[in-house]
C-alpha cells in the first residue's frame, strides 16, 4: 500500500514523458501495468476526502464498509449489493478497510469494465474483412453507411461458380473473381441471377424470355426486371430494390437480393414431403403440426441435436454464432452424418486453437464435398448467414435421418401431406410484402393474426388500430391473447367489405384450412385491386370490378388488332395462354416473339403459360400465380394475372420511384401515342441535371419526345385544358411535378447553334505543325530539325492534343491576359470548345455506326447546360461584357425565361388558376355576347318593324292635318300645345297623348 501511495505522485506526473517509467516500477516495486492504469488521481483522492472524513488527502486513512458503495459510485462504479459482497469481504471485528485495500478493489473493478467496454467497441467499430459504402436515399444519404462483408461476396461468389458452372450460357461470365469484387459487374445483365432463381426454385422463369445475346441498355435492364419480379414471385421482400440498384452494383442491396435467393433455395427442400425423417425431430407429444409452426432455423437447430445426442456430446447447439466458434458442433456433426467410407472422423478436436481446429474441421467437410460458403475465419468469427447456409447445404446433402418402418408410415402417412399451389402463392405474396416473422406454414405462422394485422395495413394505412393488438403474449393468457387478435382480424375484414360469413378468430387459430385460405384470398384480392385502383385514378374509395377488368382485357386486345377475348375469368379459352400472351403484346409491343408460342395439347398449353407469366414479369407486372392455374383456369388466379397486366399498363402514365419495390406516382397528361415499352426504359436514358433525376418521355421508338423541346408552353397549356372541377388543384399539383420533371431546360438550348461563318462546327483554325500541348516550351525543339519537330507537332499526336489546341486558342480570343485561365469568359470558351469538338465527334462515329453514342451525348448536353448557366451569369454581372463574348465566340443565345421550377408548387398553381379564372371570365363574356347578338337580331326586325308602323302612322296625320289646316283661323304650327277638342276625334290616340302631355308640360 505504501508503495502505490510513493508511486502516486511519480506516476501521474511523468507517465505521459516517458515509457520507460512503466517499466521501471513493474520491475522495481513489483507494480503490474494492470493497476497503474487504473490507480486513482488526485482529484478522485481529494474528493473521496472531502466525503469521507477518515480518508486523507495525501491517501491514507480507511472507509467504512458501509460507504464502500458510495465511495465506489462516486467513482463511476455502481455495483448491486450481491455483487459488492462477492468483491469485498467483510473483514473480521472491523468494520472499516484501508484505503490501500479500497484502492485494490477499485483497480479491479476499473479494469474489468475497461476491458468490457474495449471488446464492445472492437466488436462494433472494426468488424474483419469488410469495408464500407456510402448509402444513397432521399434524406440524409450522406449520413448512411453500409458495411459490407467480404467473407459474404467470396460465399456467394463461390456459390455461384460451384452450382452454375456448367450452364452453356454463362460460359463467359464464370468463374467470377470474389477478390476483385466483380461480382457487381458480372450481375449487371440480370442474366446470372435468372440462373440463380431458377436454381433456387426451378423453372420460376422461360429460359426463352431471357435476354442472352447481344445485350444492350435495355435488353440487360429488362433481364433485371424480370429477375426482380420473379424474385418476388418465389417470396423475396424486393422492397426498395429496383433494376437500376443492380445494374449501378449498390452492394448491399445485391448481396441482400443474393442472400435472399440462396436461402430460399437452401430452405425449399426442408420439409416432411422432401425428407419424411423429419419426424426423428419430434419431441414427446408433438405432432406433425408442431413440427410446420417451427422456422427452418429451428428444424436445423434440433436436427444437429439430435445428431449431437447420437453421437454421445454433451454440446447442445442454441445459435449459430457464438455456439459453432470452436467447431467441436460441426466436427461431432459431420462425424455422424457423413456416409461410411468417406474418411470423415473426429481428428479436428485433437487441434488446439479455434482457427487452426476449423481448417481441420473443414477439411474434413470437403471429403463429403460440403465445404460450401464458411471459411475457416467465418467459423471462428460465427458469422450467422455463412454459418446458417453451411448448415441447410450440410442437411440438403446428408440429413441421415433414418426413414419410417412400416408401422410409422401406416400411422403417419396421412400427415403427410405437402404445401399446395394456392397455400405457396399465398405463402411468396406474404414474405415479399416483408411482413415479419417470416411466413414458413399459412396455418402456424397466422394464428397469432400479426403477420394479418400487417397485411391489413399496408392494404389499407391506418386501419388496424395497434392499441387493440396484442404483440407480446404471456403464457398464462397467450391462447386467449392471439384468439382476441384474430377476432380482430375478423373484424377488420368486415370493415374491408370481405365476405367473411361464418368465419371467427377461433377458426384462424386452429388453422381451419378452408377458412383462413377464405380469408387469406381476400385479403391478396384487396392488395392487387387497391394497387390497381391507384393506377387507375380512383379517388372515390372503390376498387376496381371484375366486369371493369374483363371489359379493358377485350377493349385493349381489340384496339391492339388482336383476335382473343374472353367472356369471364373461367373463361375456357384462357388455358391455352394466348390470350395472355396477346395482352402482353399489346401493353408492350414487340415483348412477345409468337415463334415462341405453340399450339397443340397439354404441354403446349403449358409451355405457353410459363411464356406468357415469364414476359409479364419482363415488362414489370407482379404476377404471383403459377403457370398450372392459366392451364387449369383457377378464376382467382387468372384474375390476379389479369388485374396485375391491367396495372402494368398504366405504367407509361406513372413514374416508378421504385420501379420494383412499387411505389407509383402519376405522370398525367401523357399524350396516349406515348409508350414505355419497358420499365428499363426509364432508368436506361434518364439524364441528370443538378443531380435530380430527369423524367423524360418516350415514344414506340424509345427516342426522346420531350414536348416542351417542341413548346415551351407546353404544359402552361396542358394545365389550360384541364378540366375545372373539384380535382382542378390536385391535377395542377401533378402537372407542375411533370413540368419540373421535364428535361426541357436542358434539351431546349441543346443545339450550339452559330452565327456568321460556321467554318468546320465553329472551331478554329489551327496550325498542326505546331509542337503539342506539353513541348510548347521545351527549347531543344527550336533548333531541331523539322523532322522531329513534325513528330512532337500536334499533327502526329492524339485527339486530345488537338482538343488542347482548340481549348487554348478560343480561351486567348476571350481571355483579358495570357494568365487568365479561371474567369467567367475563359470558362465559357473552355465549355464552347468542349461542346463543339463533342458534337464533331458525335458525327464522325454516326458517319461509322447510326447507333448514338449515348456515352457522350450525355456528356454533351451537361456540358451545354453548364455553358448556359455561366452566359445567364455573366449577363447578370456585365450586359456589354456578354455581347462581346457571344459575339467573339459565335454563339446564338436566347434569353430564356426565368426557369419555371424556381417557382414553388403554390406559386405555379395559384398563377395558372387565375390564369385559369380570367380565361373562364372572358368565355363566358363571349358566350353571353353571342347570346344577346343572336336574340338581337330577332328583335332588331320586331323594332324596325314597330318604327316603319309609327312612321306610316305619322304620315296619315300629318295629311289629316294638312286638310284641316285652318281651324278658327290658326295655322297647325300655332296650334302646338293648345289643347283643341274639335281636333281629338280626328286624331290618333297616340297624338292624342302627345299633346295632352304638351298641354300639361306648359
Amino acid at each position: 500500500n505504501q508503495k502505490q501511495i510513493v508511486l502516486h505522485e511519480v506516476f501521474y506526473n511523468w507517465m505521459s514523458q516517458t515509457n520507460e517509467l512503466l517499466h521501471f516500477c513493474h520491475q522495481f516495486f513489483g507494480i503490474s501495468f494492470f493497476f497503474l492504469a487504473n490507480m486513482l488521481t488526485k482529484e478522485q483522492i481529494s474528493e473521496l476526502s472531502e466525503k469521507f472524513p477518515s480518508i486523507s488527502q495525501e491517501g491514507g486513512g480507511s472507509i467504512l464498509y458501509e460507504d464502500v458503495k458510495d465511495a465506489l459510485k462516486l467513482l463511476g462504479i455502481d455495483l448491486p449489493g450481491y455483487q459488492l459482497r462477492e468483491v469485498v469481504q467483510k473483514p473480521n471485528g472491523s468494520d472499516s478497510i484501508t484505503f490501500g485495500e479500497f484502492c485494490n478493489v477499485y483497480s479491479n473493478l476499473a479494469g474489468q469494465k475497461n476491458s468490457l467496454a474495449s471488446s464492445w467497441k472492437v466488436g462494433i467499430n472494426s468488424a474483419q474483412g469488410s469495408y464500407k459504402v456510402q448509402g444513397l436515399a432521399n434524406h440524409g444519404a450522406d449520413e448512411i453507411v453500409h458495411t459490407i462483408r467480404v467473407e459474404e461476396e467470396v460465399a456467394f461468389s463461390n456459390w455461384i461458380n460451384s452450382h452454375l458452372s456448367e450452364d452453356s450460357d454463362l460460359k463467359k461470365y464464370l468463374p467470377v473473381n470474389a477478390e476483385t469484387h466483380e461480382l457487381y459487374q458480372k450481375l449487371d445483365d440480370g442474366l446470372i441471377l435468372c440462373k440463380l432463381i431458377n436454381l433456387a426454385v426451378p423453372e420460376t422463369i422461360d429460359e426463352r424470355v431471357i435476354n442472352k445475346k447481344n445485350l444492350n441498355t435495355y435488353s440487360k435492364l429488362e433481364n433485371l426486371t424480370l429477375s426482380l419480379m420473379s424474385a418476388q414471385a418465389i417470396g423475396c421482400n424486393i422492397v426498395n430494390i429496383d433494376a437500376d440498384d443492380l445494374s449501378k452494383g449498390r452492394q448491399h442491396l445485391v448481396l441482400g437480393l443474393l442472400w435472399q435467393i440462396i436461402r430460399i433455395g437452401l430452405f425449399n427442400q426442408i420439409d416432411l414431403v422432401n425428407v419424411p425423417g423429419l419426424f426423428r425431430l419430434l419431441n414427446d407429444g408433438e405432432n406433425t403440426d408442431d413440427l410446420r409452426k417451427l422456422s427452418k432455423e429451428d428444424i436445423l437447430m434440433r436436427w444437429v441435436n439430435y445428431h449431437l445426442k447420437k453421437a454421445g456430446c454433451n454440446r447442445q447447439l442454441k445459435n449459430f454464432t457464438s455456439d459453432v466458434v470452436d467447431s467441436e458442433i460441426y466436427t461431432h456433426l459431420l462425424q455422424q452424418v457423413a456416409p461410411p467410407g468417406s474418411g470423415v472422423s473426429l481428428s479436428p478436436l485433437n487441434v488446439s486453437g479455434n482457427l487452426q481446429r476449423a481448417t481441420a474441421m473443414l477439411q474434413q467437410a470437403d471429403k463429403i464435398n460440403c465445404r460450401e460458403f464458411v471459411t475457416p475465419n467465418d467459423v471462428c468469427n460465427g458469422v450467422y448467414n455463412l454459418n446458417l447456409a453451411f448448415l441447410a447445404n450440410l442437411f440438403n446433402k446428408y440429413p441421415n435421418l433414418p426413414e419410417l418402418d412400416l408401422d410409422e408410415t401406416e400411422h403417419n402417412i396421412n400427415d403427410i401431406d405437402g404445401e399446395t399451389r394456392e397455400e405457396k402463392t399465398y405463402r411468396n405474396w406474404m414474405n415479399s410484402m416483408g411482413v415479419k416473422p417470416f411466413v414458413n406454414w399459412l396455418y402456424g405462422d397466422l394464428q397469432d393474426g400479426l403477420i394479418i394485422f400487417q397485411l391489413y395495413d399496408i392494404i389499407k394505412p391506418g386501419i388496424v388500430n395497434w392499441k387493440n393488438v396484442v404483440t407480446t403474449f404471456r403464457k398464462l393468457q397467450m391462447l386467449m391473447d392471439k384468439i382476441s387478435n384474430c377476432n380482430y382480424a375478423v373484424q377488420l375484414g368486415v370493415q374491408l367489405r370481405f365476405s367473411l360469413v361464418g368465419i371467427q378468430g377461433k377458426d384462424l387459430y386452429d388453422g381451419n384450412r378452408t377458412l383462413t385460405l377464405a380469408l387469406v384470398w381476400q385479403l391478396m384480392r384487396a392488395y392487387t385491386l387497391t394497387i390497381l385502383s391507384q393506377c387507375t385514378n380512383k379517388n372515390d374509395g372503390t376498387l376496381v370490378t371484375d366486369k371493369e377488368i374483363i371489359a379493358w382485357v377485350n377493349e385493349k386486345l381489340a384496339s391492339s388488332g388482336k383476335k382473343t377475348s374472353i367472356k369471364s375469368f373461367q373463361d375456357s379459352s384462357i388455358s391455352d395462354g394466348t390470350v395472355v400472351i396477346d395482352l402482353i403484346d399489346a401493353i408492350a409491343p414487340g415483348t412477345i416473339n409468337y415463334d415462341m408460342v405453340k399450339s397443340g395439347g397439354e404441354s403446349a398449353k403449358i409451355a405457353n403459360a410459363k411464356y406468357a407469366i415469364s414476359s409479364g414479369r419482363k415488362i414489370g407486372a407482379k404476377i404471383y400465380a403459377l403457370p398450372e392455374d392459366i392451364v387449369e383456369v383457377k378464376s382467382k388466379m387468372v384474375m390476379t394475372v389479369f388485374a396485375c397486366l391491367m396495372a402494368r399498363n398504366y405504367l407509361p402514365k406513372m413514374v416508378m420511384s421504385s420501379c420494383c419495390g412499387m411505389s407509383l406516382k402519376r405522370l398525367l397528361l401523357a399524350p396516349s401515342t406515348w409508350d414505355l415499352t419497358s420499365v428499363a426504359s426509364i432508368h436506361a436514358t434518364s439524364i441528370i441535371s443538378k443531380g435530380r433525376a430527369r423524367i423524360p418521355f418516350y415514344n414506340k421508338h424509345k427516342k426522346v419526345t420531350d414536348p416542351a423541346q417542341q413548346d415551351p408552353d407546353y404544359f402552361e397549356k396542358k394545365a389550360a385544358d384541364l378540366p375545372l372541377d373539384n380535382n382542378y388543384l390536385d391535377a395542377l399539383e401533378l402537372l407542375w411535378k411533370d413540368k419540373v420533371g421535364s428535361e426541357r431546360e436542358v434539351m431546349m438550348k441543346g443545339s450550339d447553334n452559330l452565327i456568321g461563318n460556321k467554318g468546320s462546327y465553329g472551331l478554329p483554325e489551327v496550325d498542326t505543325s505546331q509542337p503539342r500541348c506539353e513541348y510548347r516550351y521545351v527549347e531543344e525543339l527550336k533548333d531541331a530539325p523539322d523532322c522531329v519537330k513534325r513528330i512532337f507537332s500536334i499533327e502526329y499526336g492524339e485527339r486530345k492534343d488537338l482538343t488542347m489546341a482548340w481549348k487554348r486558342k478560343m480561351i486567348e480570343s476571350v481571355n483579358k491576359h495570357k494568365f487568365d485561365n479561371s474567369s467567367l469568359q475563359s470558362k465559357i470558351a473552355w465549355s464552347t470548345a468542349m461542346i463543339r469538338q463533342w458534337t464533331a465527334l458525335v458525327d464522325s462515329i454516326m458517319a461509322k455506326n447510326p447507333k448514338k453514342p449515348t456515352w457522350l451525348t450525355h456528356r454533351l448536353l451537361l456540358m451545354i447546360d453548364f455553358r448556359r448557366k455561366l452566359l445567364r451569369i455573366l449577363r447578370q454581372q456585365d450586359e456589354a461584357e456578354f455581347e462581346r463574348i457571344i459575339k467573339e465566340l459565335k454563339i446564338a443565345y436566347q434569353i430564356p425565361k426565368q426557369p419555371e421550377h424556381v417557382k414553388t408548387r403554390k406559386a405555379w398553381s395559384e398563377h395558372q388558376l387565375k390564369i385559369r379564372i380570367e380565361k373562364e371570365k372572358e368565355k363566358k363574356l363571349e358566350l353571353l355576347h353571342k347570346t344577346f347578338m343572336e336574340n338581337r337580331d330577332e328583335k332588331v326586325a320586331i323594332i324596325d318593324k314597330k318604327l316603319k308602323d309609327l312612321d306610316i302612322e305619322e304620315n296619315n296625320i300629318h295629311k289629316r292635318l294638312a286638310e284641316l289646316d285652318i281651324i278658327d283661323g290658326k295655322t297647325v304650327a300655332n296650334l302646338k300645345g293648345v289643347y283643341q277638342p274639335k281636333l281629338v276625334e280626328e286624331l290618333s290616340e297616340n297624338v292624342m297623348h302627345s299633346l295632352l302631355f304638351s298641354h300639361s308640360q306648359k
